[in-house]
């Protein structure tokens, strides 16, 4: 029995010492595969993908059959619009760039790479405009895939952003704030309803529905000259308000009227 088990070890010895060590060392392994395996998937999560623009410019539906676009250097597959974004579509100007300003002016003959370092987002577009561009990476990031970052003008090599882009979205930060401004001052002072007939010229009135704003009072009209805005508005102004300077009443008008008539000059 004794001669058994010696022959039986000699002849397997290799394989039972790479059982003991692998049992003895089996946590620690274990601890090892799994930290990389987090690791690895931290990477995979964290990490995106960048563009350089003549990488982009290869996803034009020609050179490549996929379709990339980005917008404030973030890029989109809109392979799935293919008729629109396709070659002769209405939207293929945007693919293989940035074409971010363009989503706004309307100006498809201007190419965007020619002053990439130009500062024409923040030179030439106000606030609202720039939010407006951002609305349209809204759309984008709703109906499409995101791929990654073109990298330049918004995004750095490093994947960051850069000043460039960081301005932008001060631009956006005010745009936001004036929007969320704004809406206050439409509950606050709640549009008028407004009709037109050539005989009588413009009619304002109030309801306490008008505006699309549902509220627990009716109000007069009266002209609300919103700061920073150089013509006015018709707002429903209820009578512990009408004192605000920046309100005046219609001419030819009962101060306490629901409704007035104006004719434009």
């Amino acid at each position: 029995m004794i001669s058994f088990l010696v022959h039986f070890l000699r002849q397997h010895f290799f394989i039972i010492l790479c059982c003991v060590v692998t049992a003895f060392l089996w946590p620690e392994l274990r601890k090892h595969f799994v930290n990389e395996y987090e690791q690895y998937q931290t990477r995979s999560e964290s990490d995106v993908r960048l563009f350089t623009r003549e990488e982009l410019t290869q996803f034009d539906g020609i050179h490549n059959k996929e379709l990339y676009l980005s917008i404030l250097g973030s890029v989109y597959d809109v392979s799935k619009g293919l008729k629109h974004y396709g070659p002769g579509g209405t939207y293929n100007y945007f693919v293989g760039k940035d074409a971010s300003v363009a989503f706004i002016t309307g100006d498809f003959e201007k190419d965007p790479n020619s002053d990439y370092e130009d500062d024409d987002v923040l030179k030439h577009l106000k606030a609202q405009e720039i939010y407006s561009i951002h609305q349209w990476k809204q759309f984008y990031e709703k109906d499409y895939i995101f791929l990654g970052l073109l990298t330049g003008r918004f995004y750095g090599y490093d994947g960051e952003k850069t000043d460039y882009m960081k301005k932008v979205d001060e631009q956006i930060e005010i745009a936001i704030a004036e929007k969320e401004k704004h809406e206050r001052l439409r509950v606050k002072y709640p549009p008028c309803n407004i009709e037109w007939k050539a005989e009588t010229g413009t009619r304002v009135w109030c309801t306490s529905q008008s505006g699309g704003i549902d509220r627990d009072f009716v109000g007069v009209p009266r002209r609300f000259y919103e700061v920073g805005k150089s013509e006015f508005r018709c707002a429903c102004v209820p009578d512990d308000r009408l004192e605000d300077p920046l309100l005046k009443g219609y001419d030819d008008c009962d101060p306490k009227s629901v409704e007035c008539f104006y004719v434009v000059d």
